[in-house]
Formats: structure tokens, C-alpha cells, sequence
């Protein structure tokens, strides 16, 4: 089947890779900010992986009964998972886009008051046109991508966010990697430097400094002393005078 490039194709492949795109922008984010943030934030998405497809799929199948309608649509099939069940429903990639806008702008909002606005509404656009197209082409069930995906992915956001922060982990989660015009604090570190004299003699000046320290030094006590005796100085004289005056007017 021949298919053309148009603008609505050209959506439709967004729309299937956006989950790729996203972990490739996530890895490079942590490789410019050079931490580890990247791996803790797969392996929670990995945990909601494995929690839809072991746990909620067959909960679904269970309570709702039957899988997806049978489709022909490449959108469906891009990443089919073979040996996982009949069951489709919620597809992982909403499940994911939506464990995805809880994990990173959760901690923005209770935590940081920083919220990356423009992120948050881009992963809330992908998530709907991930939806629109699976509802679209039958891969799913309206009920199970616009209600079921989006509970099991904030639920194992709000699972990971909790646990990170109550085991002291919360560094390790996005505050404001994400956010535009960042404004952050780091701890300085150790600086060394090597300075290098090139041409020309470089003077001792330790005498002189010595030298004028003694100067000053000298100074200090000449003047105090002098300040002393002119105290005493003028002790005495008054001293005098008033003895003087004193034997005067005896007389």
C-alpha cells in the first residue's frame, strides 16, 4: 500500500515516534547536565511497562472483556509486542506519554514552584494526538486511551515521585533541568592555578616590607610615649600652681 506524504501523514509518524523522540530528548538531557537522571526515569518507565502488560491488561480483558478490533493499519502495528496476550488495551505508549508529564512536572509543581509550562503542555499534546490516532485507526478503545492510560500512568508517576522523595532520593528527580530561563545555584569547588613569570627579575621586597613595619612600629611607641610624659608634664604643673595658690592665700 503506497502512502504519500502529506501533512497529515507527516502527524501521524510524529505521533507514532513521539514516544522515541521523548526518550531521546530525555538521554541528551541528562548527557549535557552529565547526571543519572535519565536511568532512573526509564527504569520507572520500564515498572509501568511491566505493570500494564502483566497486571492492568489482563485486569481489563477481565472487567471489560475482549481486546482491540482487528486492524490492518501500519499505526497499529509499528511496535507490536508478540507473546504479551491478546490484549491491547490501554496501549503503552499512553500509558507511558502520561507516566511521563506526571514524573516530570509533579515534582515541579509541589516542590520547586518552577513549572515548565511550554514542556508540560507539549507532552499533553502528544498524548492526545497518540490517543486521537489509536482511537482513530480502532487500535483501541476510546475508554481505554483517554480513561484507563492516563490513571495507570499518573498512578506510577505519583508511585515514583513519592518514593523518590521519602527515601531521600529527590535530587534525583526534575525539578528544573526542564524549565526555561533556569535560574540555579552550585557549590563552588576546589580552583587551582599556576601563574608563570616570564622575563625580567622578580625583587625581594621582604627587607623593605620588615623595615617599614619597624618604622611604623617605632613611630607608635615614640608618639605614645610622648603623649605619656606630656600628660605627666602637665600633672605636675598643675599641680604646682595649685600648691602654689594654696600657700598664697594661707599667707
Amino acid at each position: 500500500m503506497e502512502t504519500k506524504l502529506n501533512l497529515n501523514t507527516l502527524i501521524e509518524l510524529f505521533s507514532v515516534f513521539s514516544s522515541i523522540f521523548l526518550i531521546f530528548f530525555m538521554i541528551l538531557a541528562s548527557l549535557i547536565n552529565q547526571d543519572i537522571k535519565v536511568v532512573i526515569y526509564l527504569g520507572w518507565a520500564l515498572f509501568g511497562a511491566f505493570a500494564t502488560i502483566l497486571f492492568v491488561r489482563p485486569m481489563y480483558k477481565i472487567l471489560f472483556g475482549g481486546s482491540s478490533t482487528p486492524t490492518e493499519s501500519h499505526f497499529c502495528n509499528v511496535f507490536m509486542l508478540p507473546n504479551f496476550g491478546s490484549s491491547l488495551q490501554p496501549s503503552l505508549s499512553g500509558v507511558f506519554l502520561s507516566f511521563t508529564f506526571t514524573y516530570i512536572l509533579a515534582p515541579m509543581f509541589n516542590y520547586n514552584n518552577s513549572i515548565n509550562y511550554p514542556f508540560g503542555l507539549s507532552l499533553f499534546v502528544l498524548f492526545l494526538l497518540n490517543a486521537f490516532h489509536r482511537t482513530s485507526y480502532q487500535c483501541n478503545t476510546f475508554f481505554s486511551e483517554f480513561v484507563i492510560a492516563p490513571i495507570v500512568g499518573l498512578s506510577v508517576g505519583l508511585l515514583a515521585v513519592y518514593i523518590m522523595v521519602y527515601s531521600d532520593n529527590k535530587a534525583l528527580l526534575y525539578y528544573d533541568e526542564l524549565v526555561s530561563n533556569k535560574q540555579s545555584c552550585g557549590r563552588p569547588q576546589k580552583q587551582y592555578y599556576k601563574c608563570t613569570i616570564k622575563g625580567g627579575n622578580v625583587k625581594d621586597n621582604s627587607d623593605k616590607t620588615t623595615e617599614t613595619i619597624e618604622n611604623a612600629i617605632k613611630d607608635y611607641i615614640k608618639n605614645y610615649t610622648n603623649t605619656e610624659l606630656e600628660a605627666k608634664l602637665e600633672n605636675q604643673i598643675n599641680t604646682r600652681i595649685d600648691n602654689h595658690k594654696t600657700n598664697y592665700h594661707s599667707k
